[in-house]
């Protein structure tokens, strides 16, 4: 009988030295899973809604002065005026004449999307310059105006305004749209970069007065 009592204090002392070390073992984290969104390798942004084919930079002139404008800075040559059409709307009133002394070179630039460098030149075949004005005074059937793109090496392409351009016929005193294709630009006669475009450069002739509304890129076969 005492060897059996000896046996059940050795048996009741493991199991009590089991129980303590199964209370010591360390807590196991449990794995946390996160969610990943799957992206594909050559997965891009969506474009802009007002963006082509991924150029959203569209707008050239929207009635409106910035630092992304200049223009002869010699008034008897050109004067240029902010007119109030609405209270959200405004165009650009241009009084020139270059038909006077010491004014060689008459104009005003716009170098768009506060100068940053602009590829166009996939959409070479696809753009056109839209340019919505009116006159002043009486109907113009012809504007003697020239228009050109300078890219970011310096280099410029100059195309001067033709009656095709017009949608309507003549300018009159009531808002007048006309469209100037990018590809009627010389732009491989004059080695422009299309893929680094500087600025939009409008050169003014003879003696006029003009009021600019705005100037956009918009699609064009």
């Amino acid at each position: 009988m005492k060897n059996i009592a000896n046996v059940l204090v050795i048996l009741h002392c493991m199991l009590h030295l089991t129980l303590i070390a199964q209370d010591d073992e360390p807590e196991v984290a449990k794995p946390v899973f996160l969610k990943i969104k799957t992206q594909g390798l050559y997965d891009s942004p969506e474009p802009k809604s007002n963006s082509f084919h991924g150029f959203s930079q569209l707008s050239v002139f929207d009635g409106t002065l910035s630092d992304a404008f200049w223009h002869t800075l010699d008034t008897s040559c050109i004067q240029v005026d902010v007119m109030l059409d609405t209270v959200n709307s405004s165009s650009l009133k241009v009084i020139w004449n270059k038909d006077q002394v010491g004014c060689d070179w008459v104009g005003m630039g716009f170098g768009w999307d506060s100068w940053s460098s602009k590829d166009m030149a996939y959409l070479r075949d696809s753009l056109a310059f839209e340019v919505t004005l009116r006159s002043t005074k009486r109907p113009l059937t012809n504007l003697p105006w020239a228009f050109g793109i300078e890219d970011y090496t310096g280099n410029q392409c100059w195309l001067g305004f033709k009656k095709e351009f017009l949608k309507e016929s003549p300018i009159s005193t009531s808002w007048t749209t006309f469209l100037i294709p990018l590809n009627g630009f010389p732009i491989s006669e004059n080695d422009v970069d299309l893929t680094a475009t500087k600025q939009f450069i409008i050169q003014c002739f003879a003696v006029g007065e003009i009021e600019l509304k705005s100037i956009q890129l918009v699609p064009h076969k």
